[in-house]
């Protein structure tokens, strides 16, 4: 962390950001590393060493919280998938699933400044996806399915406080599932395949 020392010769703005996030008040007196640096404003020359100051620049700091240890961030999450195949038929099947994420991500120690800089994360992810199949003759086969997403928020990063949802439509018959798209404004994300 910068210590007081060089704060107090630093630039209003960097004042200013320290003033908004002051400085911990566990900084270490003994594990400080000193520096000759050159004042805000000042002019100084590199290779004299005229106009620097030699002060104590860098002291270590340490903060204790809840941190990722190799499991997830410590969070509230909720997870549900369900799943149905009919077989309705000897040429014909159907599928549906659904899958719901809700997630409510606790802020971690991240850095040493503030905790205010340590953000929570949340999120919250919706698919459904409806499948069917269905077999013509011996050489013909059809795959339709629609799948709908929406995410608000990011599930797998901070707190965003929006709502991200974008539609995407892919519609055409091809034989690999390849589809032309376009994109209204709102809604979820909505994929739309018809393959033969």
């Amino acid at each position: 962390m910068p210590t007081p020392q060089l704060l107090a010769i630093s630039s209003p703005g960097t004042q200013a950001i320290f003033q908004k996030y002051p400085l911990p008040s566990n900084l270490s007196t003994s594990n400080v590393l000193t520096r000759a640096v050159c004042p805000f404003g000042a002019t100084c020359d590199p290779n004299s060493g005229s106009g620097f100051v030699t002060l104590p620049a860098f002291a270590f700091t340490s903060r204790t919280g809840p941190k990722d240890a190799g499991a997830g961030a410590p969070q509230n999450t909720i997870l549900l998938t369900g799943r149905m195949d009919w077989v309705i038929d000897a040429k014909t099947q159907f599928l549906a699933r659904y899958a719901f994420q809700n997630k409510d991500q606790f802020p971690t120690v991240s850095q040493p400044y503030s905790a205010a800089l340590d953000q929570p994360g949340s999120g919250r992810n919706q698919n459904i996806a409806l499948n069917l199949i269905r077999i013509w003759s011996v050489h013909w086969a059809m795959e339709s399915r629609i799948v709908y997403n929406r995410v608000i928020g990011d599930p797998e990063g901070p707190h965003l406080d929006l709502d991200a949802r974008a539609v995407d439509w892919p519609i055409g018959w091809t034989p690999d599932g390849q589809a032309v798209a376009f994109q209204p404004e709102r809604g979820g994300v909505v994929n739309i395949w018809f393959s033969l």
